[in-house]
């Protein structure tokens, strides 16, 4: 590896840890402004070193022509961002791009009521960056962070428009709605782009199979809203050796095991909470749904070196926590 590849790699890690420490501490009040300003250069300088490696060290690669009398300057990030991930739809270049934006909205309009919606969307940038990380340049993500630190996500509840909408001027206001619906695209592209925390509804016949109940109230008068827990032994069905047993039946020339499994949920970051693909009950049980087994189906059949990849990588962590 070239000299100037490791300069670049090392302060793209030095970035990255940075982010990810100032946002995982409570009594920092500027934590999404932080992340996404250290978080967006630690990106812009592992590109950077991907593509002058690609380029056997050709310095114009990711610099400009000198211009006489003036410091030379390197490519920027959308440049960057281009040449890895040509692709207008890639997930990683729409996640890294959303941040990018919310870095320069920084000294503008960045309100904690959004947080929920920003954790959503670091949170997959921070898996695909270390995702990266290992593809590039075999750095595992245990030589960096505990896995502790990499869960992200808010727990709070995702912001009611109406009341923020009392709170801001209408030019604000409307900023606002165009950042949600920022959001809401980047969430419907999938995991890398943001991960998923929503629901639906649909008319149905039998209410026992809804999320939300709708009531004319009484006399026809007003409407109740009653909300019904989510049956998880409908939605998260598969215990791990089901989910084993599963992937492998959709396998056409490899197989999987429970370690394989734990790897890749360790990998995703999928046990850190409940989400669409993983589901720890009060009982303590883990449960898995559907999405789960096409998603390690899927990435196995699209490149089979991926489950070595996740392998190594739970293995390098579980080695780190047992030399505590």
């Amino acid at each position: 590896m070239r000299r100037l590849t490791k300069s670049l790699l090392e302060k793209s890690r030095g970035a990255f840890v940075l982010s990810v420490e100032l946002y995982n501490k409570p009594t920092i009040a500027y934590r999404s402004e932080s992340f996404s300003m250290l978080f967006t250069n630690s990106w812009e300088l592992l590109l950077k070193a991907k593509i002058y490696e690609d380029s056997d060290g050709e310095k114009l690669s990711i610099f400009r022509k000198k211009i006489r009398n003036k410091k030379r300057e390197s490519i920027s990030l959308a440049e960057c961002l281009n040449r890895i991930f040509p692709a207008e739809n890639d997930k990683i270049k729409n996640n890294i791009q959303f941040i990018a934006d919310l870095r320069n909205e920084a000294t503008h309009l960045i309100i904690d009521d959004f947080d929920p919606f920003y954790s959503r969307v670091f949170q997959s940038g921070v898996l695909n960056y270390l995702k990266k990380c290992e593809e590039w340049f075999l750095i595992e993500a245990s030589t960096m962070l505990p896995p502790g630190f990499l869960a992200l996500i808010s727990a709070e509840q995702l912001p009611d428009m109406e009341l923020i909408k009392k709170r801001f001027s209408a030019e604000d206001f409307k900023t606002l709605m165009d950042w949600e619906a920022k959001y809401s695209k980047l969430q419907s592209m999938g995991g890398e782009a943001a991960i998923s925390v929503q629901y639906r509804m649909a008319l149905v016949k039998n209410p026992k199979k809804s999320d939300v109940i709708l009531n004319p109230g009484y006399d026809g008068f007003g409407v109740t809203i009653v909300e019904r827990t989510k049956d998880v032994d409908e939605t998260h069905p598969y215990r791990a050796g089901d989910v084993v047993s599963a992937v492998n039946k959709l396998l056409s020339s490899i197989n999987i095991n429970s370690y394989d499994l734990l790897s890749y949920l360790f990998v995703n970051g999928l046990k850190v909470s409940n989400n669409e693909y993983h589901w720890k009950t009060k009982f303590n049980v883990d449960q898995y749904s559907e999405a789960l087994i096409n998603e390690i189906y899927q990435s196995i059949e699209q490149n089979p070196s991926n489950k070595e990849k996740w392998r190594r990588q739970f293995g390098a962590h579980r080695r780190l926590i047992s030399h505590r």
